[in-house]
């Protein structure tokens, strides 16, 4: 069973909506950046790394997984000097993470194989 992900950003015109997600106590708090950084930091078990491959600081990613662990109220790395491991719960987490990761990743290039040709390129 998978843990519920809600992906928020920005609209047309530029303010923050979740959709069918509003009811929910997670909704709203999580973001794709928040995933991003935490996927990428329990990757490769470096901030720096992480920051590297996003184009950001370290202090970006850190400041995204600190969010992340606010908003779902739980520690998902333990954090030492220079060594960065994830908790069992972020070794849970990280798996569904990438899942939803490869399941959007799968779901967009179907709908571009499907219906790519619509638009013209930019």
């Amino acid at each position: 069973m998978g843990l519920p992900l809600a992906l928020t950003g920005p609209d047309l015109s530029g303010t923050t909506r979740t959709g069918a997600l509003r009811g929910h106590s997670w909704a709203g708090k999580l973001s794709a950046g928040k995933l991003k950084a935490f996927h990428l930091a329990g990757m490769t078990g470096s901030f720096k790394h992480a920051a590297h491959l996003l184009c950001i600081t370290p202090s970006a990613v850190s400041a995204r997984v600190r969010s992340l662990e606010s908003d779902l109220g739980v520690r998902l790395f333990k954090r030492g000097i220079r060594k960065l491991t994830l908790t069992e719960a972020g070794a849970e987490y990280i798996r569904e993470v990438e899942a939803t990761f490869a399941n959007l990743e799968m779901a967009t290039r179907e709908l571009r194989s499907r219906f790519g040709a619509g638009l013209p390129a930019r």
